[in-house]
């Protein structure tokens, strides 16, 4: 999309249409989405031009927008010698990640443990979660996230909500739906979330009104 085009107020990662059609002539897509939106009439068409002409094949050196100046995108040598220094970090963390994964395996126990604040702007809402990742040696665990939330009405809202992929080992399953079970009868929250994609339902339990849903 057009979220990281030099023109961009909200996330300026300082692409121009060639940089997107490099890059898509780099990854070489199947298949590509051209958005609309409010730069329609600026950045948008000269994006997907670029992007319509890396996937055809087609010479893009001469694409440019109307106002686009290379000298206002040049770096200074010492930002330069940051990026190529992170670039190496990220390179070196990728090559080494199956290893990494296994050691934070070892040490980190049955569960990793993490914080995470979000911000609906659109709703006015701010959420603070506390996830833990069931750790697992034979799938991708399962998730369980506590979640506060303040609404703008004023409202205040406390659920817990476990998420069992549709690729997890048996004891995981049990061990997720178990979890889902002992926290209805504690009842410390609003409202307790079980997503079983292996039995592909939702259990939504509400803990006031003693009542549960399975949709």
């Amino acid at each position: 999309g057009q979220d990281n085009h030099y023109s961009d107020p909200l996330a300026n990662m300082a692409f121009s249409a060639r940089g997107y059609a490099e890059l898509n002539s780099r990854l070489a897509p199947d298949i590509a989405v051209l958005e609309g939106g409010y730069s329609v009439e600026t950045a948008l068409p000269y994006v997907n031009m670029g992007l319509i002409m890396a996937m055809a094949g087609i010479d893009y050196s001469n694409l440019r927008e109307p106002d686009y100046n290379p000298s206002r995108f040049k770096e200074s040598p010492r930002n330069m010698e940051y990026i190529k220094k992170m670039v190496a970090q990220q390179w070196n963390a990728y090559k080494n990640r199956e290893e990494t994964i296994a050691d934070n395996r070892k040490k980190s126990g049955n569960f990793v443990n993490y914080n995470k604040s979000i911000f609906y702007d659109t709703e006015y809402i701010y959420e603070d979660q506390i996830n833990h990742l069931r750790i697992c040696q034979n799938c991708g665990g399962f998730r369980m996230i506590e979640s506060r939330a303040h609404q703008r009405t004023g409202e205040h809202f406390h659920v817990f909500c476990i998420s069992i992929p549709a690729n997890a080992c048996q004891q995981c399953q049990e061990e997720g739906r178990a979890a889902y079970q002992d926290m209805i009868k504690k009842r410390p929250f609003d409202l307790l979330y079980l997503q079983d994609r292996v039995k592909d339902d939702l259990r939504i339990y509400k803990v006031h009104k003693d009542t549960e849903t399975v949709l």
